[in-house]
């Protein structure tokens, strides 16, 4: 998660796992956001929350093997 913000306006950025339910966290991000928007100065607009989906695409597979351990020990990194 980042966040950035410049006069007037705060955009937070949040990464998803791979094949994280961007639908579920969407809802957990709109719960968190709803519970502190009470805390926002007075005046202020709603927050916007919007989904943009990225590459669905894995960028690269990478393989271990190991002439010291077994298969089902080599776990990822």
């Amino acid at each position: 998660m980042t966040s950035t913000s410049q006069s007037g306006t705060s955009t937070i950025t949040v990464n998803l796992r791979l094949n994280y339910d961007s639908s579920k966290a969407l809802t957990e991000i709109n719960t968190k956001v709803n519970s502190v928007i009470n805390q926002l100065p007075s005046g202020v607009q709603q927050p916007v929350l919007t989904l943009s989906i990225g590459q669905t695409i894995d960028a690269m597979y990478i393989g271990f093997n190991s002439d010291v351990l077994a298969s089902n020990q080599i776990t990822t990194i």
